[in-house]
């Protein structure tokens, strides 16, 4: 490759490196070179003809709230949607299934249920009085919680000053007891709920979103924030990575260049100041103004940056981040028909929810399921979550055929041997149809075309995700999450290094496959380099 300057160079090409460079090009006014080591970029906005021809799946990222996802992006960019960031949405944005008795537990989309009435009826018949406390809790939601969850989110975390939440927290009319930010997630259900069923649908439901075991002191809050936050998901129209390809337009046709098969070996440092990137094969780009990493903290340190120009506090803490508990067995699967639940006759919408848990009323059962998972076992019994993206999209399966997915967690990579991952492969298919039969009236292998699995040593072939194949980069444990993801010396996007920022998934506030981490970055640095601000221009908090 001829050696080439940018104003920034990005070293890897996901989400979080195309969303950054949306706004460096348009609003830094900035040339961007984006160098990524894989074929495609999009990382975990990833969408593949996989479990059979003309099937969609997306192999990483697959359940958004695309309005609070990328809602800055959506003002910023008003072409971002039809670019290809289109989202449908199923009547029930999420629910539960008790196997006990086939009944459920349904939490309607705010765009069919505004009030969330709806919702409330659902509950009541397992609780009245659980149903009073989640409309209060959605009232509060909507007036005060989401709004400083956005703010939170999308603004860089500043050690010693209150973010947001704080300030929440702090009001004597909150109806979150302060108690609950250093309970588990099984102790604040409990205590905010009186039904099991509310307690264990929302506890599946959230450990989807975070990867958190529910017995983990200091997580409480995300039990009750998470749930309510599914009233907004979404699925992307043709799969996640039609958001990336609307991301990668923009930044094309804002001038920004992306390089692939091109793997970034190291920054090349001088005089403590980041000057560009060296490629695998030899070749320099220079950058004037800014490197910025999107890779593992673990790679930024000891691979980008190298041993010798951090502190050893920095590589211990590095070192040793928690990495052990996001690990799935996520399968697409190519059906013949859409499932029909038995549960539809307790709720005809079973059949019309997004993401469907197949679980029970024990309210100790996820946390078995991590008990074993912490010993590298796996699990004895499903907690499937189970979806079916053609019921809402159509176009990511042929006419008349449905594509759908699957999700159990599982111990990390480095738990079992190659052998023993090869062996699991065809049992946890056997497994899960079997579950599917059970809850369902037409499921089993008659209805089956073809699967297409993956499991966490398929995950850790991919570097940042090596090596326990974690989904999240990092772990999203209360020490690694906000303001200390993924270590308090570099959550701020500033590294030690000069002019040498980083961000991604493992970066403040959580993982997932949203903007926060990229818009939080530019804000970055567009106070270091003074960039354009259009949060400022258009006055809104973040």
């Amino acid at each position: 490759m001829a050696d080439l300057t940018f104003d920034a160079v990005i070293i890897g090409g996901g989400n979080k490196a195309l969303m950054l460079a949306m706004y460096l090009t348009k609003y830094g006014g900035m040339s961007v070179g984006i160098f990524e080591s894989r074929h495609e970029l999009g990382g975990g906005l990833s969408s593949e003809e996989a479990p059979a021809p003309g099937f969609i799946h997306n192999t990483h990222s697959t359940q958004h709230t695309s309005r609070m996802y990328y809602e800055p992006l959506y003002q910023d960019f008003p072409d971002f949607e039809e670019k290809g960031a289109k989202y449908a949405i199923c009547p029930a944005g999420y629910g539960m299934v008790f196997k006990e008795d086939m009944s459920c537990l349904l939490f309607y989309q705010e765009q069919v249920d505004p009030t969330q009435e709806r919702t409330a009826k659902e509950i009541a018949r397992f609780s009245g009085k659980d149903a009073e406390t989640w409309l209060k809790l959605w009232d509060y939601y909507k007036k005060k919680l989401r709004p400083a969850m956005m703010e939170r989110v999308f603004n860089p975390p500043r050690p010693g000053v209150k973010d947001a939440f704080d300030r929440l927290f702090a009001e004597k009319d909150s109806p979150l007891d302060p108690q609950w930010a250093s309970m588990t997630c099984l102790q604040v259900g409990m205590d905010a709920y009186e039904s099991k069923e509310i307690t264990c649908a929302q506890m599946r439901g959230r450990q989807s979103a975070d990867g958190i075991p529910p017995d983990l002191y200091g997580s409480g809050l995300n039990q009750i924030i998470y749930p309510l936050t599914l009233a907004e998901s979404d699925f992307a129209i043709g799969g996640s990575h039609s958001v990336a390809h609307a991301s990668a337009r923009i930044v094309l046709q804002n001038g920004g260049k992306v390089f692939t098969g091109a793997q970034v070996e190291k920054a090349i440092i001088e005089n403590g100041r980041a000057t560009g990137i060296q490629l695998k094969d030899g070749s320099t780009v220079k950058a004037s103004k800014a490197v910025i990493s999107t890779l593992s903290p673990h790679q930024l340190c000891f691979d980008i940056i190298g041993k010798d120009h951090l502190s050893p506090q920095i590589l211990k803490k590095v070192a040793n981040i928690e990495t052990r508990y996001t690990c799935l067995a996520w399968y697409g699967w190519a059906l013949h028909d859409a499932p029909v639940y038995k549960a539809a006759a307790f709720n005809p919408d079973a059949n019309n929810t997004q993401f469907l848990a197949l679980g029970n009323r024990d309210l100790e059962s996820l946390v078995k399921e991590a008990s074993w998972r912490r010993l590298g076992l796996i699990p004895p019994e499903l907690n499937l979550v189970v979806w079916c993206y053609s019921i809402s999209d159509p176009t990511q399966a042929p006419q008349g055929k449905h594509a759908a997915g699957t999700e159990q967690f599982v111990p990390p990579a480095r738990a079992l041997t190659e052998r023993q991952w090869l062996e699991f492969k065809p049992k946890h298919a056997a497994d899960v149809v079997k579950e599917w039969e059970l809850h369902s009236t037409n499921m089993g292998w008659r209805n089956v075309i073809g699967y297409f699995p993956e499991l966490p040593p398929d995950i850790a072939h991919l570097a940042n995700m090596a090596p326990d194949g974690n989904w999240a980069v990092i772990d999203c444990i209360p020490t690694q999450q906000g303001r200390r993801r993924p270590i308090p010396e570099l959550s701020t996007h500033r590294t030690p290094i000069k002019d040498l920022y980083a961000t991604g998934s493992a970066w403040h506030p959580s993982p997932g496959a949203h903007s926060y981490q990229a818009y939080n970055c530019y804000k970055v640095l567009a106070d270091d380099l003074g960039l354009r601000k259009p949060w400022a221009e258009k006055g809104r908090p973040f």
